[in-house]
């Protein structure tokens, strides 16, 4: 993977098709995003073509939108990235389904230009269901969660939903449900996709440990018809620990956030478990949890695992008492376990420009590769005021990580929440920002794509 420098750090997403409106004000062509550099500064003039050599941070920025966008659609509520394909949900689109069924929209890359390639909703979808609330994509699969979906009786037990890419098309080909689906459970809340299994989060389910206790499920396509395998949970777990709110899996490798878990740092501080396959058999290894962790952090809200890095959320944590800063944690792995490697804050964290309590950095996170990561802070003031939300850019040399760049719409309003949801994959990243407004109606969305 290309190493990220201040000088080539989040280049456009080169020649937007029709779909896409340019821009971060209502879509007036022109309009780029604020990228700040390592002080926290940002540029005040619209960013123009720059050599690389010359020293400065361009940012060219594009957004995409739905073909059609309407009001408080929330386009940009998840994302997901994988090589020149990039999957959004919408938030609350109406569909013919019902009000609030939720689509997700497919859009794809040829030769420099985004198009919208479909419009995926489900066969049986209904209203409520938050269709595309969690997104995991890989080549040829994309299961889409729909965490509030009623079935066998029970509401909001949730369902996830797989579908495949042909030549020039993406089909259903399963809806996946728990068979120990209860009320409330919401599975689908999280997604991860590694091959042909993949790993759900069913956060509020109870069990035999329970109310809130959690769990996650794996799911297999491997012989083409795709089933919920086994569920995974680990004794530790207990009443509200929410288990299964993030997930991550690679290989023989499955992990889950328990952000309401409170060993070993006190009450809601959050926990990820560590569970590795062996001779076909998934054993829980550790528990991991960082070496400063506070209660109420909830470290575990959200994560993403490339190779031996980890990266994982604590949105909630309290810096310098300031309540909800947030802050992201890396780990690597050593041996049968993880070593916390760096904590990461955004430079301009407890500075004098604006109140910095309740950020929630660290409420969404991506990797592009081992050495670069970006940090979503939906609901950051600085710049665009209350909620308008900002994402931060890191990048690691020998072992150390700095932060290379601060984003957020240069013409951005409060309560975008600018950064709810980033994606990345090795030269392309996406930031959702769900309560966009476009000239077409307040909270919209769009999703911003740079390349890395």
């Amino acid at each position: 993977m290309r190493r990220v420098t201040r000088r080539s750090v989040l280049r456009s997403a080169a020649g937007l098709g029709a779909v896409v409106v340019a821009g971060c004000n209502g879509g007036q062509p022109g309009q780029e995003d604020r990228q700040d550099g390592d002080d926290g500064g940002g540029d005040s003039g619209a960013s123009t073509p720059t050599d690389e050599d010359s020293g400065a941070d361009p940012a060219f920025h594009d957004k995409i939108t739905a073909p059609d966008p309407q009001p408080e659609d929330h386009f940009g509520s998840a994302v997901a990235v994988t090589g020149e394909t990039v999957l959004v949900g919408a938030n609350r689109d109406d569909v013919e389904r019902g009000t609030n069924a939720r689509s997700v929209h497919v859009l794809r890359r040829r030769e420099g230009t985004w198009a919208h390639q479909t419009a995926l909703t489900a066969d049986d979808g209904a209203r409520g269901d938050l269709f595309g609330s969690a997104l995991a994509v890989s080549d040829t699969v994309a299961l889409i969660g729909a965490s509030q979906h009623d079935h066998s009786g029970e509401s909001d037990a949730g369902a996830v939903y797989v579908f495949e890419r042909g030549d020039e098309s993406w089909t259903q080909q399963s809806k996946l449900v728990a068979d120990d689906a209860s009320r409330l459970d919401r599975f689908g809340t999280s997604l991860a996709l590694s091959g042909r299994e993949g790993l759900v989060g069913a956060p509020f389910h109870a069990g035999n440990r329970g109310v809130d206790s959690g769990e996650a499920y794996l799911v297999d396509g491997a012989n083409g018809a795709w089933r919920v395998a086994e569920a995974l949970a680990p004794l530790a777990i207990d009443r509200a620990d929410t288990f299964g709110t993030s997930v991550a899996l690679s290989g023989d490798t499955a992990l889950v956030g328990a952000p309401t878990d409170e060993h070993p740092n006190g009450s809601k501080a959050g926990a990820v478990y560590h569970f590795d396959r062996r001779d076909g058999t998934w054993e829980h290894r550790s528990r991991i949890a960082p070496v400063d962790g506070k209660p109420g952090g909830r470290f575990g809200a959200a994560m993403d695992l490339s190779g031996d890095t980890l990266l994982v959320g604590a949105p909630h944590d309290v810096d310098e008492g300031l309540n909800d800063l947030g802050v992201a944690y890396v780990f690597v792995r050593s041996g049968n376990g993880w070593v916390q490697e760096a904590r990461l804050s955004r430079s301009d964290a407890n500075d004098d420009d604006g109140d910095d309590t309740d950020d929630r950095f660290g409420a969404a996170v991506t990797l592009a590769g081992d050495d670069v990561a970006v940090v979503g802070a939906p609901t950051d003031e600085d710049p665009n005021g209350r909620a308008g939300g900002s994402a931060s850019v890191f990048e690691r040399a020998g072992g150390s990580w700095r932060q290379v760049t601060k984003l957020s719409a240069r013409h951005g309003r409060a309560e975008a929440n600018y950064g709810q949801a980033v994606a990345a994959g090795p030269d392309l990243a996406a930031v959702g920002v769900p309560r966009e407004d476009l000239a077409e109606g307040r909270s919209a969305g769009a999703t911003h794509l740079y390349t890395i």
